[in-house]
């Protein structure tokens, strides 16, 4: 390019500034100028020496901003000059570019310098060359000219209006609003945005940033401008020349070698270049007839592999360059929008896709409607025949035909459709093939099996010429399926119709779309008049939001929802409903929902009054008497029946006398007066309800329940109920008093019989005792020497045993054991009992049968079975050694080793006639000695403590008084 000075309208300039200062100063001088001669000379002294200092600070300022304007020029012109070398020894873009930049910072003082081209393709600004300190910031910098926010700035608004735009303060200018907070922390205080103009159009800008506000003046933009304008000329020549060059090189390489087979074939013959630069060299006439595009047209301006061919075919394409050679079936868009099918085969020559492209439109689509139709004939589920009009006789049938009729195609073109009718039906076929001939027809009648058999069938049969003769295309479906779903769907609506159970479909936002007879016999409410309806018109207020939010949730999920709520019917009538709701799907999509409905107010009544009773029971089955079950049953009563007070009555001595009360006992003083005169009422009911006394609850009323027992031959009453209700008791509780009377009677009953039945064991058992109390004594009496031993040994084998964990009822048997455990003895001789001396073998041995004789005598009566231990095993010793069994350690039963430890110390500190009582701490010693060899160790152990405790009972004294007694 040439070289261009700066003309003479970009030399320094007065700004209005500069004019302003010296329009002011010269204003002073004229009046300087113009002073009165009077003024004393001290006077014009002064406004001399004022004079003068404001004309040389006027031209100290005036010099000074010329001196920066020439400097600035200065720099705009040396960037001039270099920019001209630089162009005429310029390295490839993008280096040629950043020089560009780089010398604007440089030379000018700027902290950046950016080019921008615009992407015609995006209208996306895109940066290819920067330079400066805060080079940085222009990653941060989005500009798209579609972009309204995007493209307000200096940059988008110059590339738009095609002229220099300057943001004088960036701070303050609302055009840099999006990238302020950027520009600022770089100090960026000015920018100057200069579009690069190329033959009219504006290809990009050359952007400018000061660190100084108001640095961009009317002069800086008028050399910038000059600079932008030599700047896009130079990037277009050298792109041009670059794509000229390699447009020149390809089409000559490819014009002689295709020029002369192009122009005569008559398939596409091409060459496309893969690279530097994808473009379309070479393209012969052919593609005017085949694709409807002008050569000259797709080598000018090659559109998109998009605007062709589909996306997946361009990525096959890609595969076979790779490969380097390929051949390909084309969907290929023409320029009119039809599509044509070419068979696509080409090389890889030199970077270049050379290749052919034959159009095979018409056999492709001949072969795919062949195909098609074959398709569609053979796999159909539809019979298809195509039935001569004249006479009816088949012409041709698919595979439907031939597994539905049982005959072979070759044999259904051997026969008339009059064949496949049943013959029921033959008679209308001439006057349905006329109408199917003139305007087509679809109905249903019976076709006939090659075996005999009938089935429905649904007809559509229409007229139409092929090859010159008229021919009736009929397509036969069979409907037996459909027949079946039919009569199935029939059967359904009359069983839902049927059904006592309310069957209601709504769609899916509860409204109610079909119901069943039952649905009104339920809620009151007619089919008809419930049709459009929310299901909300059935709630009774029972449940809150949540219970129906849960439910909705779980339907609306496609998940089936069971559960009871209370409803509310048409006359205002509450029930219990146990409802199911099944969502409807079509596709994984709910369609509607169906909920089946029944009233189950009687099972839920039933199943209350069954908790209540079972609830009465559990609570009355811990009673241990009858009063504490007389207690428990009144505060039962009054819980339930939320009576004011309740009294339980019992008749003693032909006396109604409360027995129970829970309330205040005065509200009943007198009720015990009515009661005789009530009672010839409930002889022949099972409740009883008076009117209150005023002063008691004037609204409300007595309620008298008499409890029987059922078990009883005479079922007669036994006890009285009595509540006070302040206000009337609903059926339903009258209904669970009924009910809970019969259980409560029998739980009186059992118990009074129960009391009866303890009081005659207690006297039975009292009398056992004294019984065995008696023969102890007897026992006592014939051995004299050992008078109260019975009793002692009794009383501390107890006291023993209960310091051991022995219950109540076993220390019961423990006692009567011990009593008896010599009873034995009764089959000893007096000779060998009461013997002076020691005993000899034979003695002992008739002495050693005595634990066997108390157990032969006592086994046979039965409430002494568990007695048995002590008598049968008091001589058994833990060693072994002793009898009448020879049992060791823990094979002894616990009571015998325990009365074994007090009968020995009981027989040592008492006379005998063989020898003298010892001292109890002798007698002591011994059964310490004797532990783990005759004794249990442990019950030696407790026996030792228990005497430490309490040692005044054995120091013999006790038994001297018994002895003398």
């Amino acid at each position: 390019m040439k070289n261009k000075s700066l003309p003479a309208q970009y030399h320094v300039r007065f700004t209005g500034g500069y004019i302003l200062i010296a329009t002011l100063w010269l204003l002073i001088a004229h009046l300087w100028m113009q002073q009165d001669q009077a003024i004393p000379s001290w006077t014009r002294l002064s406004l001399d020496i004022g004079f003068i200092a404001a004309s040389a600070l006027f031209g100290y300022s005036l010099i000074s901003q010329l001196w920066r304007q020439i400097d600035l020029q200065r720099g705009l012109s040396r960037l001039a000059t270099r920019l001209h070398q630089l162009a005429i020894n310029a390295p490839p873009s993008p280096r040629f570019e950043q020089e560009v930049c780089r010398l604007a910072v440089e030379e000018v003082g700027l902290r950046l310098a950016w080019i921008g081209l615009v992407d015609p393709a995006t209208q996306r600004v895109v940066p290819v060359a920067r330079w400066g300190p805060a080079s940085d910031y222009v990653d941060v910098v989005q500009i798209r000219l579609n972009d309204p926010d995007l493209s307000r700035g200096p940059t988008g608004t110059s590339l738009r209006l095609g002229q220099p735009v300057v943001a004088a303060d960036i701070a303050t200018d609302p055009r840099m609003k999006p990238w302020r907070d950027a520009a600022l922390p770089r100090g960026l205080r000015s920018s100057a945005a200069l579009p690069l103009y190329i033959d009219g159009r504006v290809i990009g800008t050359l952007n400018l940033y000061a660190g100084q506000p108001n640095f961009f003046s009317e002069p800086v933009i008028d050399i910038g401008m000059l600079l932008a304008g030599n700047l896009a000329q130079i990037i277009e020549s050298r792109k041009r020349a670059t794509e000229r060059d390699a447009a020149q090189a390809a089409f000559q390489q490819s014009e002689a070698r295709f020029r002369r087979l192009a122009e005569q074939a008559p398939d596409i013959i091409f060459r496309y270049a893969l690279a530097p630069q994808p473009q379309l060299d070479l393209v012969n006439p052919a593609v005017r007839d085949i694709l409807g595009y002008e050569p000259e047209h797709l080598l000018a301006q090659m559109p998109a592999f998009s605007e062709f061919i589909e996306q997946p075919q361009i990525e096959q394409i890609e595969r076979l360059i790779a490969q380097g050679r390929g051949q390909i079936l084309l969907h290929t868009r023409r320029s009119d929008g039809q599509y044509v099918w070419l068979d696509v085969r080409f090389v890889v020559v030199d970077g270049a896709m050379e290749g052919i492209a034959r159009d095979v439109t018409a056999q492709v689509e001949a072969a795919a409607r062949l195909a098609r139709y074959e398709l569609l004939s053979t796999h159909t589920r539809d019979i298809v025949l195509f039935i001569r009009a004249s006479d009816g006789q088949i012409l041709e049938a698919n595979t439907a035909a031939e597994r539905a009729y049982g005959y072979s195609r070759a044999e259904l073109c051997t026969r008339t459709i009059y064949d496949l009718r049943a013959p029921e039906t033959r008679q209308i076929v001439r006057d349905q093939m006329n109408q199917a001939n003139t305007q087509g027809i679809l109905f249903e009648t019976l076709h006939l099996r090659r075996d005999g058999s009938v089935f429905p069938v649904e007809v559509s049969s229409i007229g139409a010429d092929i090859d010159g003769e008229r021919v009736l295309l009929n397509v036969v479906r069979d409907i037996t399926e459909r027949k079946k779903a039919q009569a199935e769907l029939d059967l359904l609506r009359t069983a839902l119709n049927a059904s006592a159970q309310a069957i209601v479909i709504t769609d899916t936002n509860g409204v109610i779309e079909w119901a069943n007879p039952a649905f009104t016999t339920l809620t009151g409410y007619p089919v008809a008049e419930a049709l459009g309806q929310h299901t909300r018109l059935l709630r009774s207020g029972q449940q809150d939001q949540a219970f129906y939010a849960a439910m909705w949730a779980q339907i609306l999920s496609g998940q089936p929802w069971r559960g009871e709520l209370i409803n509310r019917r048409k006359d205002g009538s509450l029930y219990h409903e146990e409802m199911t709701i099944t969502p409807v799907k079509h596709d994984g999509v709910i369609e509607h929902f169906i909920a089946a409905k029944q009233d189950v107010s009687e099972r839920v009544q039933r199943e209350w009054r069954q908790a209540v009773i079972d609830a009465l029971g559990e609570a009355m089955r811990p009673a241990q008497n009858r009063a504490e079950l007389a207690l428990v049953l009144v505060q039962q009563l009054r819980e339930i029946t939320q009576a004011d007070a309740v009294a339980l009555w019992r008749k003693l001595d032909d006396e109604w006398q409360i027995e129970q009360v829970c309330g205040d006992l005065t509200r009943f003083d007198d009720l015990a007066d009515r009661l005789p005169q009530w009672e010839q009422q409930w002889v022949g009911c099972l409740l009883l309800r008076e009117p209150a006394p005023a002063e008691l609850a004037p609204a409300g009323e007595i309620v008298i329940v008499p409890f029987r027992c059922v078990d009883c031959a005479h079922h007669h009453c036994h006890a009285v109920a009595t509540l006070l209700c302040v206000r009337p008791i609903s059926d339903q509780i009258v209904d669970l008093l009924i009910t809970a009377a019969e259980r409560v009677g029998n739980a009186l009953r059992r118990t009074e019989l129960f009391e009866q039945v303890q009081q005659a064991h207690d006297k039975l058992r009292d009398a056992y005792d004294a019984t065995i109390e008696g023969w102890a004594r007897a026992l006592d009496l014939r051995d004299h020497e050992t008078e109260g031993h019975s009793r002692r040994v009794t009383e501390l084998t107890v006291r023993i045993a209960e310091r051991m964990g022995f219950s109540e009822e076993e220390l019961v048997h423990i006692r009567r054991g011990a009593l008896l455990h010599d009873i034995g003895k009764m089959g000893i001789p007096d000779a060998i009992l009461n013997k002076p001396g020691p005993l000899d073998e034979r003695e002992w041995a008739i002495m050693r049968t005595h634990p066997t004789l108390a157990v032969e005598l006592l086994r046979p009566i039965t409430f002494l079975a568990p007695a048995l231990a002590i008598p049968w095993c008091h001589h058994e010793k833990w060693d072994g050694t002793g009898y009448p069994r020879g049992l060791r350690g823990e094979e002894i039963p616990l009571a015998a080793r325990i009365f074994a430890v007090v009968d020995v110390y009981d027989a040592l500190t008492s006379d005998r006639p063989y020898r003298a009582a010892w001292s109890p701490a002798r007698a002591l010693a011994y059964i310490r000695e004797q532990a783990g060899i005759h004794f249990d160790p442990q019950v030696v152990e407790v026996f030792l403590s228990l005497s430490a405790e309490d040692g005044d009972m054995w120091d013999g004294s006790s038994k001297k008084e018994s002895n003398h007694a």
